[in-house]
């Protein structure tokens, strides 16, 4: 019977909340390793100006953190 509600009417459960939250938490999770690598990549290959002006950069980005 539970089968034909939607996402809105279905019962809050954790495994609910995390179906629903687990995309979100992997893209983040996706961002983060790759502004890590990329920040190595640019400290090291261009320099350490190149590499505070993409953290600069980087934390115009993403106003809402």
């Amino acid at each position: 019977m539970n089968d034909h509600l939607t996402i809105y009417q279905k019962p809050v459960t954790f495994y609910n909340i995390l179906k629903f939250t687990f995309p979100t938490m992997v893209m983040a999770l996706i961002q983060v390793l790759y502004t890590t690598v990329d920040g190595i990549f640019v400290a090291r290959f261009v320099g350490t100006d190149a590499m505070a002006a993409l953290t600069l950069l980087s934390e115009s980005s993403f106003p809402n953190r």
